[in-house]
This record gives C-alpha cells, sequence and structure tokens, in this order.
C-alpha cells in the first residue's frame, strides 16, 4: 500500500516559504514545507538566492602547517582564500613563515678562516666528488651548537646536527 504524502507541488509559494529560502539546507526546507528537492532549488535560483554555507572548519593537519610555509603556498593547498589563512594562524599567535636568511659572520668566525687545511676545500663542491678528494670530518661551533661535516657519506656530506 502506497502512502499518498501530502505534496505542494505546482501550488503558489507562500511569504513565509520564501523568506525560509536560502536560511536553510535545500533538503531541509524540503522536508519542512512538503514540496520537492528540485522546486526548491529552481525557486531559489529563479530568485537570485544564494545558499548559505559555512565555512569548512579547520582540521589538525592544516593547523599545524601553519607558520611553516607561506600563507599563499597554504591558501592554494587548502583551496581557500589566503585572507582566511592568514586569519586563522593570527588568531592562534602562529607567526607567519619566513625563510632562514643567511647570518652575517662575527669577527669571530673570520678570524678562523684560513686556519683549516685548504685540502678539503679544492673542489667545486658537487657530489660525488672527484677522484684523489678526499673528505676530512670537519666540526664547526656555531653558537654552541656544533655541525659536522663530510664524516657520513651515506647524507652526501650535507651537514648534520650534532647534540
Amino acid at each position: 500500500m502506497f502512502t499518498v504524502m501530502n505534496r505542494r507541488s505546482e501550488a503558489r509559494w507562500t511569504m513565509a516559504e520564501l523568506k525560509l529560502l536560502g536560511k536553510v539546507p535545500d533538503s531541509v526546507l524540503a522536508r519542512r514545507i512538503g514540496r520537492t528537492i528540485k522546486e526548491i532549488v529552481e525557486e531559489r535560483l529563479r530568485r537570485r538566492i544564494r545558499v548559505v554555507t559555512p565555512p569548512r572548519r579547520w582540521t589538525a593537519r592544516e593547523t599545524k602547517m601553519l607558520g611553516h610555509y607561506f600563507d599563499e603556498e597554504l591558501a592554494r593547498r587548502f583551496r581557500r582564500p589566503v585572507h582566511d589563512v592568514a586569519r586563522q594562524r593570527i588568531a592562534l599567535h602562529i607567526p607567519a613563515f619566513r625563510p632562514h636568511k643567511s647570518k652575517k659572520w662575527t669577527r669571530a668566525e673570520e678570524k678562523i678562516l684560513g686556519t683549516a687545511e685548504d685540502k678539503m676545500f679544492n673542489w667545486d663542491g658537487r657530489w660525488p666528488p672527484p677522484q684523489g678528494v678526499r673528505l676530512t670530518p670537519l666540526v664547526v661551533v656555531l653558537d654552541g651548537v656544533s655541525f659536522l661535516f663530510g664524516a657520513d657519506l651515506p647524507k652526501r656530506g650535507r651537514p648534520t646536527r650534532k647534540a
């Protein structure tokens, strides 16, 4: 047995119904006033009423990435406006991403230049080094942090932080 639902299709729209267009999702409104979703969508589009959707929530993954990349890059990745990314970062008190800039050499650092053997610097730095160039480990200490160069060949001679 079929139950006949009292549909209001093809009926005139009341002012109360028109005021609800765009305020709630179309499916909810269709169920409330007894019209089809198609009718709701057609009337809303005919009257040029937008569907107001709340902004997407920020995921934990997105929040973690704030401040690690430029806002423009994150906006592109998250498919959000740049101003939304900046607003969220500022609201969470996360400083803007600034790539590492090279620091100026101190007088103490300039003094030690030329004191190490120059043999290890006689190649242009491309990997692998040419035959006959032997890399000796070099430890440089800057601001209490020691950097080890040329000791571990699997990482292809890039500096590693040593605790």
